[in-house]
């Protein structure tokens, strides 16, 4: 199975970015979130020229998606996270995203099988920011009823007990527990910023034995040379594909859109190359 994984957007994809992956030949392309630009102004316009694409494909809204630039500010400091009505606007926002996005479903907390490929995508939490708390918990609550971390590990488990197969966890941000270090893939100022909810389920799922593939997530922007993007352990491939910006131009090679590909062998083997198209 060949598996395109788009790291946070921020605004950056066009009808190159179509054409490109179309070209590939995936599966199945996979959307990490965060597609909105730093003030929100693009969300809808950048999620219609995603709908274009062919392939199947899966988004999972990051912490920019169906929020706004200050809620994202008041979560960042810790300051005015229970605002009234935030819930239903975050609702509203989703709804508006979800109808852009179409075909595209948006998804969270959700499985989505692929037998032919032995395979169950689990889409983990929405709107992840930083893992020592619960983000938008007002937006989980109305929309996923998810109000702690606790409740959000539930609902993760239930999806991989009731799926069969090898699994592929979609994130946002990835999980904690793969270092603080500045080289760590999902580590902010020497502090592990992954979810605890997300490495929670992944060890349950393989105390219960089930082969999990691949967590792929974004969230902590890197430039390739300066973070381990790819990390591999107990039999898991880690990916933060948060390649920002996305596209890049050179008088050498002219405009490059960057994506991650995945080919999960039969053998349970995976590939794992950064794609400049």
């Amino acid at each position: 199975m060949r598996i395109a994984v788009v790291g946070d957007v921020h605004a950056q994809f066009d009808e190159a970015d179509v054409e490109a992956l179309e070209g590939c030949g995936y599966d199945l392309i996979l959307f990490v979130g965060d597609i909105a630009d730093w003030m929100h102004r693009t969300t809808l316009v950048t999620a219609r020229r995603m709908a274009q694409l062919r392939t199947p494909a899966l988004c999972l809204p990051g912490n920019h998606d169906g929020t706004t630039p200050w809620g994202v500010l008041a979560e960042a400091l810790g300051i005015g996270t229970h605002r009234p009505g935030a819930g239903r606007r975050a609702a509203r926002r989703l709804t508006e995203l979800r109808r852009a996005l179409h075909p595209i479903p948006l998804v969270g907390y959700s499985a989505h099988p692929f037998p032919a490929h032995d395979l169950t995508v689990i889409a983990g939490r929405p709107l992840a920011m930083d893992g020592r708390r619960l983000c938008f918990r007002q937006a989980l609550q109305h929309t996923w009823d998810v109000d702690s971390m606790e409740s959000s590990v539930r609902t993760l488990t239930t999806l991989v007990d009731s799926n069969p197969g090898r699994l592929l966890l979609l994130a946002h941000n990835g999980p904690a527990g793969l270092g603080s270090g500045k080289q760590a893939p999902f580590s902010v100022g020497g502090r592990d910023i992954g979810d605890p909810d997300l490495a929670a389920v992944i060890d349950h799922a393989m105390q219960q034995q089930r082969r999990v593939v691949a967590v792929v997530a974004g969230h902590v922007h890197h430039r390739s040379s300066d973070r381990q993007w790819h990390h591999s352990r107990d039999g898991v491939h880690y990916v933060n594909a948060a390649r920002v910006p996305r596209v890049v131009t050179s008088s050498a090679h002219g405009q490059r859109h960057h994506h991650v590909r995945l080919e999960i062998h039969d053998d349970h083997t995976v590939d794992v190359e950064e794609i400049w198209a």
